[in-house]
């Protein structure tokens, strides 16, 4: 097949095709639904957390731990994080994003 100009366009369904017509309106009828749970499922994890920042001076209070050991451990997260965030980056490529995304949200 040629590559498309930058003024053309390749429909998603193409005319005539009831099967793919019927597989769009069924995609476009669970596209809200998705989004909202998607977004719940966000904003459920988001307001759950509790920012390590707004209890480390508690940390060093009441537990006793010396800033070297709290920074020690801001070192120990950024650096799991990082090498989180490249993992899963290469499984998001390699493997199917939605799947990887949906594991990280509810796993």
């Amino acid at each position: 097949m040629a590559p498309l100009n930058a003024t053309e366009a390749t429909p998603l369904v193409k005319e005539g095709n009831n099967e793919e017509e019927e597989n769009m309106k069924k995609l476009k009828a669970y596209q809200p639904w998705a989004f909202f749970v998607t977004f719940g499922g966000y904003f459920m994890a988001h307001f759950s957390r509790k920012c390590y920042s707004t209890v480390k001076q508690q940390l060093q209070e009441i537990a006793g731990y010396s800033p070297l050991i709290l920074s020690e451990m801001d070192t120990v997260f950024m650096g799991t994080y990082a090498a989180g965030n490249i993992i899963s980056g290469k499984l998001g490529d390699t493997f199917n994003p939605t799947t990887v995304l949906a594991i990280g949200l509810f796993g």
